[in-house]
């Protein structure tokens, strides 16, 4: 971004506009990479759900509806597998702010990502 003013780590505030901007358009960037990518698989990712309760359907009156679920089915994948990159980009751009002491402190986030995944595959199917 552009240099910071004073020694006190004070940036004028279109810079932290600026800054976060730049990391919404990364976070956004990808979420949209990874659910056009994720789309070529949705067909998979719905038999895997519909094999979780053999006795649901999916009931659609259009054929644009069935293309509706399966963008939201691609878009719901993609912000669960890209929100490791989404916290990171949160917390880069509010670690900026943080005092010496706030900024050793790792968000729980980072080191609960890996668990959270597995303990909803282990309890939430029937």
């Amino acid at each position: 971004m552009s240099e910071i003013d004073n020694n006190n780590g004070d940036m004028p505030l279109l810079d932290h506009l600026s800054e976060l901007r730049s990391r919404l358009r990364t976070v956004l960037i990808v979420n949209i990479i990874a659910m056009m990518v994720l789309f070529q698989y949705t067909e998979e990712i719905m038999r895997y759900l519909f094999n979780l309760n053999p006795g649901m359907q999916l009931v659609y009156i259009s054929p644009s509806e069935l293309l509706l679920v399966y963008v939201q089915v691609a878009l719901l994948v993609a912000v669960v597998l890209c929100s490791p990159i989404t916290i990171y980009q949160l917390w880069a751009f509010l670690q900026k702010g943080l005092h010496a002491h706030e900024k050793r402190r790792q968000p729980v986030e980072h080191q609960m990502f890996p668990i959270r995944p597995t303990y909803w595959a282990v309890t939430l199917p029937p």
